[in-house]
């Protein structure tokens, strides 16, 4: 009976450690996604910088948002949007105000421009999402970055 006690104990030990390595691979995985995406967004807004990335009406110009979905479809970026107003709430960074989200994609990602109008600046934010099937709730994490400030000399 010993014998049978020690190898359930080590066998749960074994399943312990398992499922601990996996957690960390999982979450490797889902955080470098992630923050390949936000750089990929950061880039984008950076070399659109020049070319005005916001419409007059307030949101992104139509050739980068197509550029961005596209891009978050091919990455298999599974975060969907639900609510907008929760996904992408108004945010203050060290006093300065940040206008409203402008990606107005169907997937959860957020883009702030914030600064003054001379040195604007943008925001943006994904998200790593661990959905659990049979538990049922899905844990969201930010992964948060800025593009460098863009000077008007016009």
């Amino acid at each position: 009976m010993r014998e049978a006690t020690g190898n359930a104990l080590v066998m749960t030990m074994m399943t312990s450690i398992i499922a601990i390595i996996m957690i960390f691979f999982v979450g490797s995985i889902s955080y470098s996604k992630s923050y390949r995406l936000k750089n990929y967004v950061i880039n984008q807004l950076e070399e659109y910088g020049n070319l005005k990335p916001i419409e007059e009406n307030g949101s992104l110009n139509n050739e980068l948002q197509n550029n961005l979905d596209a891009y978050f479809k091919d990455v298999g970026y599974n975060v969907r949007r639900t609510d907008i107003n929760e996904a992408c709430p108004n945010i203050n960074t060290g006093g300065n105000s940040c206008g409203n989200n402008i990606y107005k994609g169907s997937y959860e990602a957020c883009i702030y421009g914030c600064g003054s109008s001379t040195k604007p600046y943008y925001k943006v934010i994904t998200y790593m999402k661990f959905d659990f099937p049979i538990i049922g709730n899905s844990l969201k994490f930010k992964v948060e970055g800025e593009t460098r400030t863009f000077n008007d000399f016009n």
